[in-house]
Order: structure tokens, then sequence, then C-alpha cells
């Protein structure tokens, strides 16, 4: 994956709020679920950000009603949204290093996660919304990153990855059973699978020298979304969960896509692209068609995350700081 720099996502408003606990009833209520993002825009309806930094924002499915979430002079990156889609947890630099923060879906009550002096970034929350996945770097003087798991209130830590190599992204799986994550090796990014307490890591992207990033899980956990360098450009593709039938759905060459993110029916894919001579969040069809421009704006628009439907498992679980 790649940050500013790199590669991030978008907005809410509190009517938008109602309407959240129960699941909608058919695939185009996919347009009623918000996109979160992160964004170094200056400007724009709702938009204060003096310092030009990376900030969270939600969208509408359609691009409006861009709401910004976090406001500060931070480095705001990487949304992931809890099952019931009433929380989302990133990474922020506010307290002098890289910690995961959780925060209400309107911005509001966010709690320090992790709170250690280690390099702590990408979240990814478990579907009940009691856990978070997120990579750890320099945490107990281990300078490779490592993909630990805790509860949402920062209790109970623990490592599910152990080894020499570079650990990053996980992505859990919307059963709760497994995480994704990729494994970086020399020049080598692999997609992996594991179980959810870091036992039975397969490698699910074998093909050396190339980048495999990004992964993201389908709701019904059938296929994985990852961006990949393979065919000579860095692009969108999809593949079963075990590893098969691998699909690539951006055309070679033409922009950087990456970080794909599937909308809550399983149909739609958002990612971030460079298309347009900056990045931007678009939105594609699981076919890779009917591409849209969702930000279209002058500034860095990345790590767009999708708002799933909520279950009644997530609604029943107590979604903790």
């Amino acid at each position: 994956m790649r940050a500013p720099g790199k590669t991030a996502a978008v907005a809410l408003g509190a009517a938008l709020v109602t309407g959240l606990a129960t699941a909608p009833a058919s695939a185009d209520a996919t347009q009623s679920r918000l996109i979160a993002f992160a964004s170094n825009r200056i400007s724009g309806e709702g938009v204060h950000n003096p310092e030009g930094d990376y900030e969270i924002f939600t969208m509408r499915a359609d691009g409006t009603h861009v709401t910004q979430l976090t406001d500060n002079a931070a480095f705001d990156f990487a949304p992931s949204w809890s099952g019931n889609g009433m929380r989302i947890a990133f990474e922020t630099d506010r307290d002098g290093n890289s910690e995961i923060y959780t925060m209400s879906v309107d911005g509001s009550d966010p709690f320090n996660v992790t709170n250690n002096p280690a390099i702590d970034r990408w979240a990814s929350f478990a579907p009940d919304g009691n856990s978070i996945a997120f990579e750890s770097s320099f945490r107990d003087g281990d300078v490779d990153n490592e993909i630990f798991r805790t509860a949402a209130d920062g209790t109970g830590l623990k490592q599910l990855t152990t080894n020499d190599v570079f650990d990053r992204q996980p992505s859990w799986s919307p059963d709760g059973r497994r995480i994704a994550f990729i494994e970086i090796v020399a020049t080598t990014y692999h997609v992996l699978t594991m179980k959810a307490d870091g036992t039975r890591p397969v490698d699910r992207t074998a093909k050396g020298g190339f980048f495999d990033g990004g992964p993201d899980w389908s709701p019904d956990g059938r296929r994985i979304a990852f961006s990949s360098s393979r065919n000579g450009g860095d692009d969108v593709y999809v593949m079963r969960a075990n590893g098969r039938h691998v699909r690539q759905l951006t055309p070679t060459g033409v922009s950087t896509d990456s970080e794909p993110s599937f909308g809550p029916d399983g149909h739609q894919i958002a990612f971030q692209t460079d298309r347009d001579g900056n990045f931007e969040i678009y939105r594609m069809t699981d076919d890779g068609k009917k591409l849209v421009n969702l930000t279209n704006d002058p500034a860095g628009d990345f790590t767009p995350a999708w708002q799933p439907y909520a279950k009644a498992s997530a609604l029943s679980a107590q979604e903790a700081h």
C-alpha cells in the first residue's frame, strides 16, 4: 500500500445516523451507506483544515454530503468501520507517535486504543466491534512490523504474527474467523490469510517479485479484493478467498489504482486512483465497469472504507471504546 507518498477515504451528516440500526432491504440501499476516507483538502463545504494535513471524512456513496470528522494538526488516516457501522477506527499521530484511535460515526468520543510508544497503524475492526487488528513496529524492541489484535477498549493485547519479515495491513473477514494481511519479504509483497488467533497462515497470492497489497473481504467472505503490480502497473484485482480465480478489474498502465473496499452489497468496489493527476476516490462495479469519480477534488483523497450493513450479530455486540 502507498499513502500520501503512500495511498486514503470520505463523509457523513448527523441526520444519516438514524436508520443505521437495521440492514437495508435491497442492494440499492448500498447507496445509503457512507464511505469514510482520508483527505488533505483545505476547502469545500464544511471543510476546516487550514493546516492542509490529512483528516478523516465521510461521504455518501454518490460523493455528496461530505462531512469532516477529525479536525486537528495531526495525521489522521486509514479509517475502518465497526460491524454495525456506528464507530470508526483509524490511525493518528496526534499524541506524537502513530496510535490507533476509535471515534463515533459523527467524529465524537475519540478514544486512544493502543496508547503505546510503538508505531501502530492500519486498524481493522472485527465484525462484532469488540476487537481491532492492527500493524505495529518498534513495539518491545521489535523493528519489523507485526500484526496484533486488541479489545476495542485497549485491553487483552495479543501478537498474531512472529517472524523476521514485515506483516502489514490486516483486514478482518466478515465472519470474524480469519484475517487477511500482507507479508513483505525483500521486494515481494504477498496477501496471506490466517485464523483470527494468528495460526495457519496461508499465502494466497504467491507470485514472486510483485506488489500485492490492500486486501479487503467481500461481505460474504468468498472473495478478496487487492491491488497488485503483477501486470506492470498498480491495479485492482479480485480473487476467491482461497487465492484462485484472480481477475484484474482496472486496466494496466493507465494509473495507480489501489486500496479497494467492497460495498456492503458485494457488487461495488471503492478504490483510490491517480488517473486524474491526483488521488481521488472512485467507485466501480465488481466487474470493473461503471466507474464514478466520487471526490473530484484537487486535494489527495485516500483509503476509502465502505460502511457495512448493520447485522444483528454486530448490533447485539457491545461496541466498547
